[in-house]
């Protein structure tokens, strides 16, 4: 009850203070040419504006940062330098920690230790929504950590 009380006034002060709010994404060059080109198929600017649906870009953008998110490609090797242009691909880890990494989440899954990927997809899901995706990326090393300490923990013990 005192979260609805306080998230109420919280909601009616930012959809009606003026200026709005900015976007967390703002939309490019190319993508406000292609809304253009759609609003100049109808004759009456008012329907060319109510199939603008500018929400289709901001989902667009959160669904690639949060599946290229979810790549070990991108945290383990470098990607080709075509795949994502403008942007200096680096390899955040080396490769050999990926058997590792493997290991250590198949241990965490099967002792049912699911903090650890409830505190990635949280993590994951909040810096989707940022534009620069790279520069958050910081925030989900330590479930990765976690994950290859355990794992090189496994296989000593498998070893030994």
């Amino acid at each position: 009850m005192l979260t609805i009380v306080a998230i109420i006034p919280l909601t009616v002060t930012v959809f009606t203070s003026r200026p709005f709010p900015k976007t967390i994404f703002p939309l490019t060059d190319p993508e406000i040419y292609q809304i253009n080109e759609r609003r100049s198929y109808y004759r009456s600017a008012a329907l060319g504006r109510l199939t603008e649906n500018k929400l289709t870009f901001l989902l667009y953008k959160y669904q690639k940062n949060f599946f290229q998110g979810l790549d070990p490609n991108f945290y383990f090797f470098a990607n080709h330098p075509r795949e994502r242009p403008g942007i200096k691909e680096t390899e955040k880890f080396s490769w050999l920690f990926l058997i590792p990494f493997l290991v250590g989440l198949y241990w965490q899954f099967k002792q049912k230790f699911f903090w650890g990927f409830g505190y990635f997809i949280l993590v994951l899901g909040a810096i989707s929504f940022f534009q620069d995706f790279d520069r958050f990326v910081i925030c989900l090393f330590p479930f990765i950590f976690l994950s290859i300490i355990l794992g090189i923990w496994k296989i000593f013990k498998w070893v030994s």
